[in-house]
């Protein structure tokens, strides 16, 4: 039951993410600043810790950074990221969404709504307890 309730909680928090992104993300050209082996990484894993630079509609410049499994940057070292507008540490690749977060909650919501409407309804007899 506690698993559950933490399931339904982070992928309450994911969509409620996802949606700032929806209503609100701006998209970006980001120039990458710098590229490593993530410290955290295994000696035969592809774990690269990217950072780069770019500057929100108003002008402010932003320095963020993401973690990516098995890639390679651009040749140009450019980057298409969207932005959460004023909210540093809110940007991600364009393209890139959760959106299996947003299925989780909807069905967790829908189970969880299911369950507390279910309860409430009478037993039906069975056809053998009526003979």
């Amino acid at each position: 039951m506690v698993a559950l309730a933490v399931l339904f909680i982070g992928s309450g928090i994911g969509a409620c993410r996802e949606l700032q992104y929806a209503i609100s993300g701006r998209v970006a050209e980001a120039q990458i600043t710098r590229v490593r082996q993530h410290a955290y990484a295994e000696e035969d894993e592809d774990l690269k810790a990217v950072t780069y630079r770019f500057h929100e509609e108003d002008g402010t410049q932003r320095e963020d950074k993401m973690v990516k499994r098995d890639w390679r940057p651009p040749k140009d070292d450019r980057l298409t990221i969207e932005y959460i507008p004023n909210s540093p540490g809110t940007s991600r690749l364009y393209g890139e969404s959760e959106s299996e977060r947003i299925t989780v909650f909807v069905v967790m919501l829908c189970l969880m709504v299911g369950a507390i409407i279910w309860p409430g309804r009478p037993a039906r007899p069975s056809r053998r307890a009526l003979q």
